[in-house]
């Protein structure tokens, strides 16, 4: 063998052996990664040069951005992150919002209606054969709407900035019930309004008036009635008459309109694509408030519910608790906020003892300890240009 065929032999060799040596570091390096299981300590650690325990104290300030008022869904994202774009719903996923995935509703389309839960659904939809109620017992969900449909097409995202933070808007509260009612914030007349469509043989098991079909089309528009928004729908858009833009009526048709008094309009929409709403009958028409009545015990689902258990709180003073509460929704700011019958400091070293603030002279006000305190800065009407005020609650 010549001299240079043999090192090359064993260039190879060594090569080959190299490869095998990174492999098996590689291996066991991934094997101790997989068995390593992280903590809290890990993250959650007091510097060394705090001597005792400081609440953080969390400011807010409040936005101007009118993206708020835009769909939380808007059907032009990868939402869960498999590579496709959502274009309209999708059961699989879970949308998060006002009212439960895993609920079916009763809807009201009286003026001062609110969806109420109905029963708890294995599969989130709403049929004759998936459907229980509080206590485990099989009922008949068919005809009632899909929490997690109603998630998708009536959330902006004002709704879940606002039920993250403090539980969500409630319209209903501190009236002599146990329960609240939260609602959707008010949308603009304006280009603010959403509209979405569906088609699927699954639409009688997601919504009121749902067409089980391929091409009958559903269209939903959200727009601002009084001081919260509504959900409008169009169940079936081939009975309505006189179309005659090619390929059916789509969401923007209803949405995207010359004259702002015609989005979303209860009986105008662009009938042949040519921009303009025209006087038509939207037969099957439905209007529901975007209001629903959450953390009621009445309901039964205050203990067994996935989303009560996660958002709602029993503000009984009686002890033992009343399980009939009051109860209220609850964000952030009440889970980390509030700590009851909690010691008092003076709110500028956080650490002095108090009774009342006379004991907190020249070092702020006595506040309860607790978790986190939060504050909110935010601009004035009377005083626009200046640096804004700070509100506590």
């Amino acid at each position: 063998m010549k001299r240079t065929s043999m090192w090359k032999v064993v260039a190879l060799t060594g090569l080959i052996l190299l490869a095998c040596c990174f492999v098996a570091v590689d291996k066991e390096a991934v094997a101790a990664q997989a068995t390593y299981a992280p903590t809290m300590g890990d993250y959650c650690v007091q510097p060394p040069f705090l001597s005792g325990y400081v609440p953080p104290q969390v400011l807010f300030t409040m936005g101007k951005d009118h993206k708020y008022y835009l769909p939380a869904y808007n059907d032009s994202s990868d939402i869960d992150n498999d590579g496709f774009i959502e274009t309209t719903y999708k059961h699989s996923f879970d949308y998060y919002g006002y009212f439960d995935s895993k609920k079916c509703y009763t809807g009201d389309t009286s003026s001062n209606g609110v969806f109420t839960p109905f029963g708890i659904t294995t599969d989130k939809y709403c049929s004759t054969t998936n459907c229980t109620n509080n206590a485990g017992t099989s009922i008949d969900c068919s005809g009632k709407f899909s929490g997690n449909f109603l998630n998708w097409a009536a959330m902006s995202r004002a709704d879940i900035t606002k039920m993250v933070i403090y539980g969500g808007y409630r319209t209903s509260d501190n009236n002599g019930t146990n329960y609240a009612e939260l609602s959707g914030e008010f949308i603009p007349q304006d280009g603010h309004i959403w509209g979405k469509e569906y088609v699927g043989l699954d639409a009688n098991k997601l919504f009121t008036g749902g067409v089980s079909s391929t091409t009958k089309r559903a269209l939903f528009c959200v727009n601002g009635s009084g001081s919260i928004s509504k959900l409008k729908i169009i169940p079936d858009v081939t009975a309505v008459g006189s179309v005659t833009v090619t390929g059916g009526l789509r969401a923007w048709n209803w949405v995207n309109v010359n004259g702002m008094a015609d989005i979303c309009s209860d009986t105008k929409i662009d009938l042949d694509g040519n921009g303009s709403a025209s006087t038509a009958t939207l037969t099957g028409l439905a209007k529901y408030n975007v209001s629903v009545r959450v953390c009621d015990p009445a309901s039964g689902y205050n203990y067994v519910g996935d989303w009560e258990k996660k958002h709602c709180k029993n503000y009984s003073t009686a002890s033992p608790q009343d399980s009939n509460g009051p109860w209220r929704p609850v964000g952030l700011m009440q889970i980390y906020g509030e700590t009851p019958n909690a010691a008092k400091v003076c709110s500028k070293d956080m650490a002095t003892a108090c009774t009342n603030d006379n004991g907190c002279t020249g070092n702020g006000q006595c506040l309860n300890a607790s978790n986190m305190f939060f504050g909110l800065i935010m601009g004035t009407y009377q005083n626009p240009k200046s640096g804004g005020v700070l509100r506590k609650s």
